[in-house]
């Protein structure tokens, strides 16, 4: 697992920039806000560090690195759970979303059935009649019942 420190120039409100960290494992990345804005001016390339220019230069550091060891520790944890740790599985271990894979068997499991299928289908057809209903009405009530006995 590598770590690759930076700052979204590209999201740059107002002078400041958010802090991130991208986590790569087997080539494939995934980036984690750091909850932290500085100005570019600030963020020193080479070393991957806030510079002493910006007032809170340590606690942001103290961050970076307490997040660095934060992600090791929980890769190391998911390595022992599963065969191949992918950069979103520490990403949600980190956020404090971790599911294990007993919980995510349980919650697949029935999902194949027929009868979640019609469910799943008449709560979306719920939800798209309470939706259209004022539109249904109005529907209805757009031909007066003279009009449409006119034709025969």
């Amino acid at each position: 697992m590598d770590f690759l420190l930076g700052i979204r120039r590209s999201q740059t409100k107002n002078d400041v920039a958010p802090l991130y960290i991208r986590v790569t494992i087997d080539g494939i990345s995934k980036k984690i806000s750091l909850g932290v804005k500085i100005n570019p001016k600030d963020w020193d390339i080479k070393s991957k560090r806030v510079k002493k220019t910006e007032p809170s230069y340590k606690v942001i550091n103290s961050k970076i690195i307490q997040t660095q060891v934060d992600l090791d520790r929980h890769f190391n944890a998911l390595q022992t759970q599963v065969d191949r740790v992918t950069p979103d599985m520490v990403k949600n271990a980190y956020l404090g979303r971790l599911e294990t894979k007993a919980n995510s068997e349980k919650s697949e499991k029935g999902k194949d059935t027929i009868l979640y299928a019609f469910d799943e289908f008449i709560m979306r057809f719920k939800k798209w009649s309470i939706k259209d209903s004022d539109h249904m009405i109005h529907s209805s009530i757009d031909v007066p019942p003279k009009r449409r006995w006119n034709h025969f």
